[in-house]
């Protein structure tokens, strides 16, 4: 659950990043079809770009394991194996409460959702349709003001318009019909479910609303005297309205004003030119995102405050594997795998245990801490890869690697993890901690 917290928080950051470019971009273009893609598609760009980040759209032929921590004492000169030594600690609460209180706010934000969908089913199921401009004119009681959604425009039972007003509504309704403005509306509901804590996704929605409006007027004072038109707009008045659908006097106020501004200095070219570089921006955040992840992905596992019982791995894989990688003398065709692994762990942790020293420098200076070295054993059944992800000093991290590399002079064999049959990389996590007492 802690990573899809973290896919949550990057996801709000590109959308954040998004809508800031946009508020620069929109005061450069009027080209509202462009703008409207800009906003969809940031909003499902910034969905993708922390999935290739975290590596969930990466290749998943290679998976991860941790080990237990290993701890070293000076007086044996050897090392004893504890179980323990992963403490327990605020972090695993921390994260358990920040999860609880993201997913109340999914759950409450759904249900809105669906709430909002079934009113206008009611309004569907209770209006009585009148046959205008459209077939799907529908007069209703209880609503205020006038609205469409998919197919369907509803009108208000009490509207006071005459004939001729009314049909510039119904006009306007029809355009944001004819431009399919609910499906974006539905779309970006439905994903604020999702980041419903993120201030700045509840203003690229709104911004979406506005350039709906925009657009239904564009196509309206095509046909219809601007100036009447406007001071028709400026008549209507702003009641309550529904999360889903398209307000006939919505935005009154930036809509006139819309309407009179010159477009002459719309440029679209330059519209895109930035947001070809805030793309760039998104993306190189995500390349280094990717780049720390792989190295910090075991150790954000390590502190997670999980408990090591039986010497068995602490298991954090991008996929879970079929067989983990295991010492060629452990393997049996009689004994159950649960069997296998166990004396494959031991082996290897024996091996730690008759190899790894308390350096002398380390020693003599009072040094402790921990070291976490990772490796990897290959589709090959070879260990390969060590290098220190975490380091103490003291000639530390030399001993600790320097008994990984000796495994295959000290006659460790290893058969491969397994994934649907096929060999994959594994790569371990291994925590020493050296401590004098």
């Amino acid at each position: 659950m802690e990573g899809f917290t973290t896919y949550l928080l990057l996801a709000g950051l590109y959308i954040s990043i998004f809508y800031l470019g946009f508020v620069f971009i929109s005061k450069l273009n009027y080209d509202f079809r462009l703008q409207r893609f800009l906003i969809v598609g940031s909003v499902l760009l910034s969905l993708v770009l922390p999935m290739m980040s975290l590596g969930f759209l990466a290749d998943q032929s290679s998976i991860s394991a941790i080990l237990s921590v290993v701890t070293i004492t000076p007086n044996q000169q050897k090392i004893a194996v504890s179980f323990a030594d992963i403490v327990q600690s605020d972090h695993f609460n921390f994260w358990t409460i920040v999860n609880v209180f993201f997913t109340l706010g999914f759950v409450t934000s759904l249900f809105r959702f669906l709430f909002g969908l079934s009113k206008i089913y009611t309004l569907v199921k209770e209006g009585e349709r009148v046959v205008y401009d459209t077939d799907k004119t529908l007069f209703l009681s209880n609503i205020e003001t006038p609205c469409s959604f998919l197919n369907y425009i509803f009108l208000p039972r009490t509207m006071e318009l005459d004939l001729k007003e009314t049909k510039v509504v119904v006009h306007h309704e029809i355009q944001h019909i004819k431009l399919k403005h609910s499906i974006d509306n539905v779309l970006l509901a439905f994903i604020q479910c999702v980041f419903w804590w993120l201030p700045t996704y509840y203003l690229l929605q709104r911004q979406l609303k506005l350039i709906h409006e925009y657009e239904a007027d564009a196509n309206v004072i095509v046909s219809e005297n601007k100036y009447a038109y406007s001071n028709f707009l400026i008549e209507q008045l702003p009641n309550q309205k529904l999360l889903l659908l398209n307000h006939f006097n919505s935005f009154i106020k930036k809509r006139i004003s819309m309407m009179y501004q010159s477009k002459k200095q719309s440029n679209s070219l330059y519209a895109v030119a930035i947001y070809f570089f805030i793309l760039v921006f998104a993306f190189g955040i995500q390349a280094c995102q990717s780049d720390i992840g792989h190295e910090t992905k075991s150790l954000s596992s390590l502190s997670s405050g999980e408990n090591v019982s039986q010497g068995e791995k602490i298991y954090k894989t991008l996929e879970a594997p079929n067989k983990m990688p295991m010492e060629a003398s452990c393997i049996s065709d009689v004994e159950p795998y649960e069997e296998q692994l166990k004396c494959s762990d031991q082996k290897l942790l024996m091996h730690v245990y008759k190899n790894i020293v308390y350096p002398t420098a380390a020693r003599d200076n009072g040094i402790e801490g921990q070291v976490v070295c990772q490796f990897v054993i290959t589709k090959e059944g070879k260990v390969r890869s060590p290098k220190i992800v975490k380091e103490l000093g003291y000639g530390t991290s030399e001993t600790v690697l320097e008994t990984l590399r000796d495994m295959e002079e000290k006659g460790f064999t290893w058969s491969p993890g397994m994934v649907e049959g096929k060999p994959v990389d594994v790569e371990y996590s291994l925590p020493v901690k050296f401590k004098l007492q």
